[in-house]
């Protein structure tokens, strides 16, 4: 009986037929069907599964579970096939991979790249030549993925035991230590830190192609990174080869494949307990296929596409899962892009010419759970400045992680040095970083002064020539030019169009205070010039000079013989600063004298004095010194 299962919008919980705990096959039932592949890939991205590659340049299509259907995008820019699809971080990843038609293919020389959000395909590194070879199993695990097994030769030569380990990080690749037993045609599954390899075979070794399947089991250790092959005990009890793996409850589940022992691709699905290495059967899916992939979401774990008979044909366009969860099924976040922080400014600040420094910039995934793929990372010019990792790109930078870019600078000559480290990113969206590096010389911004020597109470100008986005002065201007009218240590600070920051600032000093002090003779009667005027200059820088603007342009500290007017003196100190004072002199009215006589009493005098200067001093014929007189007699 066909068996089926419904995936709604408005439920993600997956029904069964079967009871709880009984793990079924079920065909799911979709509103399109997938187009038919042999030898591509099945995995999950986000939200959604990838059905990815095969023979004869198959669009890629996507699988959601939300609508139950299928979407088609763009083919691979090559024909590529044979290959176990890796989800890093949202990214798809092939390595170990075919292409070419039947049974000369020939091995992919690079890991290629799918971005599921935008459609497009990117070329990885490449894959050493000595190592590159196709129908390989491929894993990813703690951020890292193994390579191991495969074949150079198409389906008739060149069987593999190579195992290696690929850094998306660093983009390194580095040689392992050999798997016990060449196999092709078979996929990988990693529990509790051990590689396990089973199925598959060595195409081309036999009578057929397709006979000469592998029963041993392998796995690799990879704390003890050492290699063992399980007894006959353990050996896969249905031989077969394109078969696909999945990790259930920790424990390894083959399913399907093809082999010489029926037409008919296999349908069965069996499991390796992982601690007892003991196979129990699983349930059988619902149809037979081989050359496709397990994609699993959690305990839910999904086929599709493939072929139902040996060597070929038909191509299924159905999907089915298997779970023995009574879970809802959750399903992943779908795709977001990355977002990144970097600084967009580094300044290198302080060195002598001839001394180097070295500072580390940090590139930072923020957000989005999609990896960041970088092209390359480059200094514009990379005169004195150098960039010190050495990455094999494009390399990838995981959610929530750092990437440090070293960098080395090194001073030739006291100039100013301007340079750009330019990181080229794929994703997101073929993005360009920049990031100012500057190495400013001691003083900059260069600060100009109107006057270096101002006196007191003069009004001193800075500005800087240098061009900028914003200016700041501790004065609190915002201009390139700012007014200082005291002493003090004056800032500016200043920000270029890429928010490079540059600080300097320039001590004003003042003069001290220069002032008069001064004594005045006043003019003593009208008509007279007899006026004197003494100035003498204090603080400053001694020694002073003084120049008068009487009529004989006097530079002594004092003038006289002075009339009625006024008078000012310069007075300059040592320094330049100088200080004016100005006098005026007033003559006093004419003197006039009025006699009263026997006022109040006879015989009394009574003076009244005007004009002249203020207090009077009187002399009188008879010795008397007073204003006024009294009982004066005849």
């Amino acid at each position: 009986m066909l068996r089926s299962v419904f995936f709604f919008l408005f439920s993600i919980t997956f029904f069964a037929e079967s009871t709880a705990q009984v793990a079924t096959w079920d065909s799911i039932t979709t509103s399109n069907q997938a187009i038919g592949r042999e030898e591509g890939s099945f995995v999950v991205a986000g939200d959604k599964f990838i059905l990815i590659g095969g023979r004869i340049f198959k669009p890629t299509q996507s699988f959601s579970l939300l609508d139950s259907t299928w979407s088609t995008f763009s083919a691979p820019p090559l024909e590529i096939h044979h290959f176990q699809a890796i989800n890093y971080h949202n990214l798809v990843l092939i390595i170990g991979a075919l292409t070419g038609g039947f049974p000369n293919e020939t091995p992919v020389d690079r890991v290629w790249i799918y971005n599921p959000v935008n459609d497009t395909w990117i070329q990885g590194r490449d894959i050493p030549i000595a190592r590159q070879r196709g129908s390989a199993g491929a894993v990813l695990h703690k951020g890292k993925v193994y390579v191991v097994g495969g074949i150079t030769g198409g389906h008739l030569s060149g069987w593999q035991k190579q195992f290696d380990v690929y850094d998306p990080a660093t983009g390194s690749w580095t040689v392992l230590q050999d798997a016990p037993q060449e196999r092709d045609h078979f996929q990988v599954m990693i529990s509790q830190d051990r590689l396990y390899a089973a199925g598959g075979r060595m195409s081309g070794a036999g009578i057929s192609i397709i006979d000469s399947t592998i029963a041993q089991v392998d796995y690799y250790d990879l704390a003890t990174q050492q290699w063992t092959t399980l007894s006959s005990l353990s050996n896969i009890p249905t031989e077969r080869a394109g078969c696909a793996a999945a990790l259930v409850n920790g424990n390894v589940m083959i399913c399907g494949g093809e082999s010489i022992d029926q037409g008919p691709a296999h349908d069965e699905c069996e499991i390796l307990n992982t601690t007892t290495h003991l196979w129990t059967p699983a349930d059988n899916m619902v149809l037979g296929r081989h050359g496709t992939q397990i994609g699993s979401m959690g305990n839910f774990h999904f086929i599709a596409a493939g072929v139902g008979y040996q060597g070929g044909g038909p191509r299924w366009g159905s999907i089915e899962v298997y779970s023995d969860s009574t879970d809802a099924l959750t399903i992943p976040a779908a795709i977001t892009s990355a977002t990144f922080t970097i600084t967009s400014c580094e300044k290198f600040e302080g060195i002598d010419v001839g001394d180097s420094l070295l500072k580390t910039i940090e590139l930072s995934h923020e957000s989005g759970n999609q990896a960041i793929l970088i092209d390359s990372i480059k200094i514009l010019n990379a005169s004195d400045f150098e960039l010190l990792n050495s990455f094999d790109y494009p390399i990838f930078l995981a959610p929530d992680s750092l990437l440090n870019i070293d960098l080395k600078f090194t001073r030739s000559d006291s100039n100013f040095v301007n340079d750009e480290l330019r990181v080229y990113l794929s994703v997101p969206d073929d993005t360009v970083i920049t990031v100012k590096l500057t190495a400013p010389f001691d003083g900059y911004p260069v600060i100009n002064i109107s006057n270096s020597e101002a006196c007191s109470g003069d009004t001193v100008s800075l500005w800087t020539n240098n061009v900028f986005e914003t200016y700041s002065w501790s004065t609190g201007s915002i201009d390139t030019i700012t007014e200082v009218y005291n002493a003090g240590n004056i800032m500016l600070s200043v920000t270029d169009e890429q928010n490079c920051s540059y600080e300097n600032a320039l001590n004003v000093d003042y003069n001290p205070f220069l002032g008069i002090v001064s004594s005045k003779q006043l003019i003593r009667c009208k008509g007279s010039s007899d006026g004197r005027i003494t100035v003498n200059g204090f603080g400053g820088t001694s020694p002073y000079t003084y120049l008068w603007n009487d009529s004989l342009s006097s530079t002594t500290k004092s003038i006289a013989n002075l009339g009625p007017g006024t008078y000012s003196v310069v007075v300059t100190d040592d320094s330049g600063c100088t200080v004016e004072g100005s006098f005026v002199f007033t003559e006093p009215n004419e003197l006039f004298l009025v006699y009263i006589l026997d006022s109040p009493q006879p015989g009394d005098v009574n003076l009244l004095v005007s004009g002249g200067v203020n207090p009077y001093r009187y002399e009188w014929s008879t010795g008397e010194t007073t204003q006024d007189l009294t009982n004066v007699t005849p």
